[in-house]
């Protein structure tokens, strides 16, 4: 790689041109100039194609306002200061969650974080969800959180354990990765129903792919697709995605598997999760229990063009859905960025 320029930062951050490198750590940062304002983000460990949404969002609105800061967007506990050109802007951190917060007692990972006992019921015993709060250290650290789901933010709002401070400072920005296309001609799609799970070995997961095989159901698993442009090449191919919940314990949305799919025309299946009605699109998923996945799944394989025409149809209102979650994501995060100029 040529090297524009090399700089050394308390001997462990090293530019080489805009990528930073901390050498104790292993991570890596972007610094991206945009008119007057910088940009500095980390991706983690892989490329997160759903952080570049807020990144895009902030690109727009700095050249909009002509603002003139410095900002930070991170997934990781990292300090990306160091990475900015040396400047007089105010400098803001944005911090990217990703994590389910809707968990029951019992599940895994529970103790990684902090958790309270929330005042949503669960879906299937009298217990309530637990609101488990991951990286608790960066919702005081970060000035904002950028937040993928509102039933996670329901989940925090309606416990009344968390303060104003600590509420003010969640901004929803769903993961609305692709423009809204059904360019995907109903004939050029020849997967028949798509999962994408990484570790096909879970055991939920395992038993609805023998399940899949057992009743002679077309299916195609995928994993390992990191890539915004591969993702959407195969999603422009699929009919229907299934979607499940990794374990019994953990049951916000997986919204950065459905939304992409929904957006690029799939008629999308999913397991049951609490405070559905908080979710934007959620008239436009096919919803049911574990146990009758197979049996809906094949009802919509053998009714297809049924729930496609009645969720991506002409008389469908996912459209307007998608553009008013868009208008309000821009909004908030405009109003905190601007009010931080000031």
């Amino acid at each position: 790689m040529v090297m524009d320029s090399i700089r050394i930062f308390n001997n462990t951050l090293i530019r080489l041109d805009k990528w930073y490198v901390d050498i104790n750590h292993i991570y890596i940062a972007m610094n991206e100039s945009v008119g007057n304002s910088s940009i500095v983000y980390n991706p983690g460990r892989r490329a997160n194609i759903n952080v570049e949404v807020a990144i895009a969002y902030c690109r727009k609105i700095i050249m909009d306002n002509n603002l003139q800061i410095n900002l930070t967007i991170s997934e990781q506990n990292k300090d990306l200061t160091l990475a900015f050109p040396i400047n007089d802007n105010k400098t803001l951190h944005l911090f990217f969650q990703k994590e389910h917060n809707l968990v029951l007692a019992g599940g895994r990972s529970i103790f990684d974080g902090i958790y309270r006992i929330g005042k949503v019921k669960s879906m299937y015993t009298d217990d309530n969800y637990l609101v488990r709060i991951m990286n608790l250290q960066n919702y005081h650290k970060f000035d904002y959180i950028v937040e993928y789901s509102m039933p996670n933010i329901h989940n925090i709002i309606s416990s009344g354990e968390f303060d104003t401070a600590f509420i003010n400072k969640l901004i929803y920005v769903p993961p609305l990765i692709y423009d809204y296309g059904l360019d995907g001609a109903n004939e050029k799609r020849l997967i028949n129903i798509l999962t994408s799970f990484r570790y096909t070995h879970i055991p939920r997961r395992a038993q609805l792919i023998r399940n899949f095989n057992k009743y002679g159901i077309n299916h195609r698993n995928i994993n390992y697709i990191f890539d915004a442009d591969e993702l959407k090449g195969v999603l422009d191919e699929t009919k229907i995605m299934v979607n499940i919940h990794q374990t019994e314990h953990h049951h916000t949305l997986e919204e950065f598997r459905v939304l992409p799919a929904l957006l690029r025309g799939v008629v999308v299946i999913s397991e049951n999760v609490p405070l559905k009605e908080t979710i934007p699109y959620h008239q436009y998923i096919v919803w049911c229990d574990y146990k009758d996945i197979i049996t809906i799944a094949k009802k919509v394989s053998n009714n297809y063009s049924e729930y496609y025409n009645r969720i991506h149809g002409s008389d469908s209102g996912l459209k307007e859905v998608f553009k008013t979650m868009e208008h309000k994501a821009y909004s908030r995060l405009c109003d905190v960025l601007c009010q931080h100029q000031q």
